[in-house]
């Protein structure tokens, strides 16, 4: 039955995503040749890889308040309630906690380095009882000639939950480079197409959701433009376009369009980045749920190092501007969304390397590499109708360790933050709260705390493993306002070399 649901879905796709056929015949030839050394993608030259496993993954997520009468519409059975729901709905929650384990298969490919391309293509299955998802991916460039300044890389992604729902996305992005005369600038072309289909579960009928699948029926094209120079001191001015084609819901379609500029200098002792960019995202039905708007940025990352200890600092400033909505919208609620935001986030980060560093040889030893970071973390956030206004600092630890284990590498990464966020002006309000996991009418002041792992590595006997995990709390002055967010991933995969190594 899985494989039939697979096949039947992959066949839509087939015969309606015109991108698919390049990596088809891509992997007809491209694997062929000899193994020589060092194909510059993945470096694994002219091989052909097996991987089988297993993954565990879990879900555990709550939250409550004043946002869910939005949801419930009176009847508490529809969020997983224990009764009527009254005025007074500040003790209804939402609950969901799941976990699942999967079969899971990967065939990765790559090209020999006597093939006329350079590329791989990489094939993932995932089958439980829960879900079953196919992801492609492939990624190709010419080598020699004018075709070295052309690459592909197609993602096609199919996933079917247990209760039905399904979701089925292609993205190709096609990229052309131009050096611009004798000089170090470069101008490049890169076109986007996206296709994407979903459906929702037969529960899912004269409801909410229903609107949201239509939402994710569409297909999307852009163009971008960019001229760059890339070395000690990097330069890039960008131009973009794109177009959306929604099926089943006419507010989704859009044209957008935007110019993006991007600094860096590297030297020995750090390097400092800037990125502005400014955008212009105009939907067709003007004055509707979803109103156009002008959203601008600018970032800003500067990292200073004496090995083994530096000093890293991050700065992101980011505003929207919309047009008003039409206030007579049959989903007038929604227009909570679609208010005049300003947001600042900082960072400032001390690091140090307790073992190794950068310019350290450390190979071979189980702790090559011991690297901690410590500072504050500030954000700041400002809305038009100063509802929603609000300030929040913290402080942030990260730590990374890497090594080696009977020869063969592993890796783990964490981070944690905890703080406190403050509103401007506590209590009810027609302002929705949507940042990080709050959703509340109250806006209630919380406490929060983020934690954060990813690990990975190999073992003996051909074995790898990889992992994920994170947990968002938030604690706030009102209890029912709490929201938790917990997710993790770990998986265990058996490697068999089909060809070359």
């Amino acid at each position: 039955m899985i494989q039939q649901t697979i096949r039947r879905r992959l066949c839509v796709t087939l015969g309606r995503s015109p991108s698919i056929w390049l990596w088809l015949l891509w992997a007809a030839g491209a694997l062929l040749g000899s193994p020589a050394q060092g194909s510059e993608i993945g470096g694994q030259d002219g091989s052909l890889i097996l991987a089988t496993g297993v993954e565990l993954e879990g879900l555990d997520e709550s939250f409550g308040g004043e946002f869910l009468g939005l949801l419930s519409d009176g009847n508490s059975s529809d969020i997983g309630g224990d009764g009527t729901v009254d005025d007074q709905i500040s003790g209804l929650r939402y609950r969901d906690r799941e976990s699942s384990l999967l079969a899971v298969a990967e065939l990765r490919g790559y090209t020999s380095s006597r093939s006329s391309l350079n590329g791989l293509i990489d094939l993932e299955a995932k089958v439980g009882e829960k879900r079953r998802s196919l992801t492609a991916e492939t990624t190709a460039s010419g080598r020699e000639g004018s075709w070295s300044k052309l690459s592909v890389r197609n993602l096609l992604m199919v996933d079917e939950e247990q209760d039905g729902a399904t979701s089925l996305q292609d993205l190709l992005y096609l990229r052309l480079k131009q050096s611009l005369g004798q000089s170090d600038w470069q101008l490049a072309f890169r076109g986007t197409l996206d296709f994407s289909r979903a459906e929702g579960s037969e529960g899912d009928a004269d409801s909410v959701l229903t609107d949201w699948y239509d939402y994710l029926d569409y297909e999307k094209a852009g163009l971008r433009i960019e001229v760059s120079r890339w070395g000690l001191s990097n330069s890039a001015l960008a131009v973009k376009g794109a177009r959306k084609w929604s099926h089943g819901a006419s507010l989704g379609d859009y044209t957008e369009v935007g110019l993006s500029a991007e600094q860096g200098w590297f030297r020995e002792s750090g390097m400092l980045n800037l990125d502005a960019e400014v955008e212009r995202r105009s939907y067709k039905e003007e004055g509707g749920t979803l109103p156009s708007f002008y959203e601008a940025s600018f970032s800003g990352y500067w990292f200073g190092q004496v090995n083994p200890r530096g000093w890293q600092a991050k700065l992101l400033i980011s505003g929207t501007d919309y047009d008003e909505p039409d206030t007579t919208s049959s989903l007038d609620g929604f227009s909570v969304f679609n208010d005049d935001v300003i947001e600042v986030e900082a960072e400032l980060m001390w690091r140090t390397y307790l073992v190794g560093g950068l310019l350290a040889d450390r190979r071979g030893a189980l702790f090559g590499e011991v690297e901690l970071g410590i500072g504050p973390a500030a954000k700041l956030r400002r809305y038009n109708h100063a509802t929603g206004d609000g300030q929040g600092a913290g402080g942030r630890l990260e730590a990374a360790v890497r090594g080696e284990l009977a020869g063969d590498r592993w890796w783990l990464e964490a981070g944690c933050e905890l703080g406190r966020y403050d509103y401007r002006a506590s209590g009810d309000s027609t302002q929705l709260a949507f940042e990080d996991l709050t959703l509340s009418l109250a806006q209630s002041d919380y406490t929060y705390l983020e934690l954060s792992l990813i690990c990975g590595g190999r073992l003996p006997y051909a074995l790898e493993w990889e992992g994920y995990g994170s947990i968002d709390q938030e604690w706030h002055s009102a209890a029912d306002d709490n929201a938790r967010l917990i997710s993790f991933s770990l998986a265990l995969r058996r490697r068999f070399d089909l060809l070359g190594r």
